[in-house]
């Protein structure tokens, strides 16, 4: 059993942030979404990675437009000849600079997948704390931060793995537990769990 701490930056998108290039020195080539730096120029970025994607400026809402900030889908393009694609994602300027490097790790699931994702949201979002003097990207975006003691379970049981997040939020406990039984479809369940020494 391994307890880590586990940071949500409950706002849209999945940062993935590396350290800015040194000042003044070249930049370095780019091929895909993993080799974008913080501090890259815009034009840089995506001459390179328009060999291998389709590069597409995103429309904001007005409202939750900020001055100096511009947001870049990245999608593979259609290759027959490649079996394995690269990995999509979105790239934020500020100022024709890197912002922001978002880098999609699996691909997007559909089904019920986004509604236990959506549920899971809003367990963490509804007791996360607001910023105490929040920017205005905080404010667009709605930011709430928690910060979670997380503790993880890998257990193999005959025929069932159980794969379990156990973690304490506002002073609760809750877990999210995969079960994977074979011959029988995987489920996984959200739970509060209230306990407290027994009375006589």
């Amino acid at each position: 059993m391994r307890t880590v701490m586990l940071y949500f930056a409950l706002a849209a998108g999945w940062a993935h942030a590396q350290d800015a290039p040194a000042q003044n020195a070249p930049e370095k080539p780019v091929r895909s979404v993993r080799d974008v730096q913080i501090g890259m120029s815009r034009d840089h970025v995506l001459s390179g990675l328009n060999d291998l994607y389709e590069c597409d400026r995103i429309d904001i809402n007005p409202a939750y437009q900020i001055e100096g900030f511009s947001y870049w889908g990245v999608y593979p393009k259609y290759d027959p000849k490649v079996l394995t694609k690269p990995e999509s994602g979105t790239v934020v300027f500020q100022d024709g600079k890197v912002w922001q490097v978002n880098i999609g790790l699996y691909p997007a699931m559909t089904g019920e997948a986004p509604r236990f994702a959506e549920r899971f949201f809003h367990l963490l979002y509804d007791r996360a704390d607001p910023p105490a003097s929040p920017s205005k990207l905080e404010k667009a975006y709605n930011a709430r931060y928690a910060t979670l003691p997380v503790e993880l379970h890998n257990e193999h049981l005959d025929e069932l793995e159980e794969l379990t997040i156990i973690f304490t939020l506002d002073e609760q406990d809750f877990s999210i537990r995969v079960r994977k039984r074979q011959g029988q479809p995987d489920s996984v369940d959200i739970e509060r769990h209230i306990s407290g020494a027994p009375t006589k």
